[in-house]
């Protein structure tokens, strides 16, 4: 808040320093090709900052710029000494190959003044009401129970003993050309607030704790907190959130690349980052850790905004010229200051969610929409509890629609798990009952159609139209009947159906059926009756209803048409369809006849199908089917013509030509007379 100098020094830096903030500053020597090059990160790296910093009072900052340079910020002070007597800066330059100084033209210091800034601009008085500097708002804020705060710089409450904060009439701040500290309304009390380390002591390099940061709980119920950064275009109208240039979505830590900075002395700029995760020490007694940037400050701007995007990343705590004329402007980590207050966080823009839904919808389905992913996402509808859903990675978020009949009339807000909230989008839907269902009839269905049958919502008017019309009330096990009087003859049918309840109705459900005669009946040939060539049924033979027309094919070639005749007339075969007037016009009952229909002579071996449907008035049957055979015929074998006659192997055991038999009894006899001859000469002899 003063304007004593604060000198800055870097002690745990793991990027760079960026050459465009310090160009043209001379390197303090030149480097031996044989110097073994510095560590650029890690415990060695910090260790050698820690050093320079202690034993140098010249110099200001140790870092690492995009190159992978160490860089030594250091006073002219240091240069003017180097003719006469090295410093630790200039040794540590000469060894290693990878170092280089660059000089300022002073001490960085601080950027608080009497003159009053901010990212839009604040006075600062202690208990009294003495006004004591100007500092710059940050980031609007909440305190830990919810309730409006804005965040700055520790240093710009003089070791909290400026405890009110009061706006700063913007058409007279410096940064619109005003001569600045012209009060308005008072906007609350201080908080908290730390410069240095814990209780406002020197702190330490590389302690997180080491920050400059404070914020002031907001009283006034008429102020209005956006989160937004303006960059003062509006400051005539003193009304600097007509001109708000960036939103503020999200807190992060600073990296190389654009930044932009807001304060009551300079308004708005942007510059780049040249500095990250950098330690410096200012007015040589207070420790900060934070970043460096080349965009353009001055004292007032304390406290400012700094953001990259949308994304805050600290508040201005100070500054300092190099010798070049180029400046380094300092911001105080956001992260590690707010990790001190005891739960005080930034208020956030959040993207307003999307509902996608819209139109009819039926109970269960899912009425749905988009936010940012990650955040939670609270519905609340106009009557009923609110319903909390969470956006997936995607940032897609549903929720069912409940079972209340007619207009559902919703809000939406998306929140992250702060009090940071979304504006309000509303969305409306109309619940209406899902169509009914058809259970009956088939398709087709033979015959007739007596009834129709579904299911639906317990006590909905079910309303059939098309084709079929008529109403039915959805019973208690959600069933519904509508009777078909008379029934539904032969034809095709086309019905719709709906269910009304509650004052809604649905969509429609829709059926289509045909009601078909039934398959007539083949008589023959018989279903699997094998025949042999030359041998084929000469016709197919059936029953079916008088004055339908049959159609016969044969493996799906039509072979014939003709009319089923009543059973006293004598079918002709192939009759023409059309040959008599249709009997079931005449016969209610749909009397049985009989029909033939010839087949083509002379079939080859092989299986055949015959399929038979019959028609009435155009509307066709499923087809009744058999199947036959048709066996080759097989020639006899014929025995050969010439040779002997082959000799049996084996006796022979039944009686063939008789003469051999004959020729054999002779033989015997004659042979059996000579013997009784003999034996009565030697008889006769003997005696």
């Amino acid at each position: 808040m003063n304007n004593s100098k604060r000198r800055i020094a870097a002690v745990g830096t793991t990027a760079g320093l960026a050459l465009a903030l310090v160009g043209g500053i001379a390197p303090l020597a030149a480097q031996a090709d044989d110097a073994t090059p510095a560590p650029t990160s890690g415990a060695e790296f910090d260790a050698n900052a820690q050093s320079l910093l202690a034993s140098d009072d010249a110099v200001q900052a140790v870092g690492v710029d995009a190159d992978g340079k160490v860089v030594i910020l250091a006073t002219e002070k240091d240069k003017n000494l180097r003719s006469s007597a090295p410093s630790a800066a200039d040794e540590f330059a000469d060894k290693h190959s990878n170092v280089e100084v660059r000089y300022l033209k002073g001490e960085i210091t601080s950027l608080s003044s009497n003159d009053l800034v901010a990212g839009a601009g604040y006075l600062a008085a202690d208990g009294d009401g003495q006004i004591k500097g100007a500092c710059s708002v940050g980031f609007p804020g909440w305190t830990p129970d919810g309730k409006p705060a804005f965040i700055s710089a520790g240093h710009c409450t003089d070791d909290g003993a400026s405890t009110i904060a009061a706006v700063e009439v913007p058409s007279t701040a410096e940064a619109n050309g005003g001569p600045g500290f012209e009060p308005g309304a008072v906007i609350g009390e201080l908080g908290f607030s730390q410069f240095g380390g814990p209780n406002n002591t020197q702190g330490a390099e590389n302690d997180v704790k080491s920050v400059d940061i404070s914020v002031y709980d907001v009283l006034n119920p008429d102020l209005n907190l956006i989160p937004g950064v303006t960059d003062w275009s509006s400051a005539d109208s003193d009304d600097l959130a007509a001109s708000i240039v960036s939103k503020v979505t999200a807190v992060g830590t600073a990296d190389f690349g654009p930044i932009a900075r807001s304060g009551r002395t300079t308004g708005y700029t942007t510059g780049d980052v040249t500095y990250t995760n950098l330690w410096f020490l200012v007015d040589g007694t207070r420790y900060v850790h934070g970043f460096g940037t080349d965009a353009h400050s001055d004292h007032g701007d304390s406290g400012g905004a700094m953001v990259q995007g949308t994304t805050a990343v600290g508040v201005l705590s100070a500054g300092g010229t190099l010798t070049d004329g180029s400046e380094i402007t300092l911001g105080a980590d956001l992260i590690d200051g707010l990790a001190l207050t005891g739960g005080y966080s930034v208020l956030l823009d959040i993207a307003e969610p999307t509902v996608a839904t819209s139109g009819k919808v039926t109970p269960g389905t899912t009425i749905s929409g988009t936010a940012t992913p990650g955040l939670t996402v609270v519905v609340t509808p106009e009557t009923g509890d609110p319903i909390t859903v969470t956006a997936d990675d995607a940032g897609n978020w549903s929720f069912p629609a409940p079972a209340a009949w007619g207009e559902y009339k919703f809000s939406v807000i998306a929140k992250d798990g702060g009090y940071n909230k979304s504006d309000a989008v509303t969305g409306a839907v109309t619940i209406v009952p899902a169509a009914p269902t058809f259970t009956a009839p088939a398709n087709p269905t033979e015959t007739s159609v007596s009834k129709v049958t579904g299911t639906g919502v317990k006590g909905a008017t079910v309303t059939l139209t098309g084709d079929i019309e008529g109403t039915a009330t959805v019973k208690d096990d959600g069933t519904w009947v509508i009777t078909v009087d008379p029934a539904a003859t032969y034809g095709n049918y086309n019905v719709s159906a709906t269910q009304t309840i509650g004052g809604q109705t649905s969509a429609a459900a829709d059926l289509r059926f045909d009601v078909i005669p039934t398959a007539p009946v083949i008589t023959a040939p018989e279903n699997g009756a094998t025949f042999t060539e030359g041998t084929t049924p000469a016709a197919v033979t059936g029953t079916g209803i008088v004055g339908a027309t049959v159609t016969v094919s044969l493996n799906g070639e039509k072979v014939g048409t003709t009319e089923v005749v009543a059973a006293t007339q004598t079918p002709a075969p192939s009759a023409s369809a059309g040959a008599a007037a249709l009997a079931a016009e005449a016969n209610a009952a749909e009397e049985t006849g009989t029909w033939v229909i010839a087949l083509p002579a002379g079939l080859a071996a092989g299986t055949y199908t015959v399929t038979a449907t019959q028609a009435i008035d155009s509307i066709s049957s499923n087809a009744a089917e058999v199947a036959f055979t048709v066996e080759a015929v097989v020639a006899p074998t014929t025995p050969p013509t010439t040779g002997p006659a082959p000799k049996p192997t084996l006796p022979t055991t039944g009686q063939g030509d008789a003469t051999p038999l004959a020729l054999g009894a002779l033989f015997l006899f004659v042979a059996g007379g000579v013997i009784m001859a003999s034996r009565r000469i030697r008889a006769a002899k003997n005696s």
